[in-house]
């Protein structure tokens, strides 16, 4: 996963910088790539250790699972 859509969240401008904290998550730092009606559409940038630590998050997740 190279970025995610996040529903509800402040809209902000394109190319604005930030981290995203999830409980249970390493950091995500990611980058706004676009606003829409669908939500707050991010790309992640990830170093190697960050996205290491990251793939067993995404490995556990049912969506994961069934591509």
């Amino acid at each position: 996963a190279n970025g995610a859509c996040m529903r509800g969240a402040p809209k902000l401008p394109d190319e604005a910088c930030g981290v995203l904290h999830c409980g249970g998550i390493v950091p995500l730092p990611c980058i706004v790539r676009a606003a829409s009606h669908d939500g707050l559409h991010v790309a992640f940038e990830l170093d190697e250790a960050a996205a290491a630590a990251f793939r067993p998050f995404l490995e556990a997740m049912p969506a994961a699972r069934a591509a």
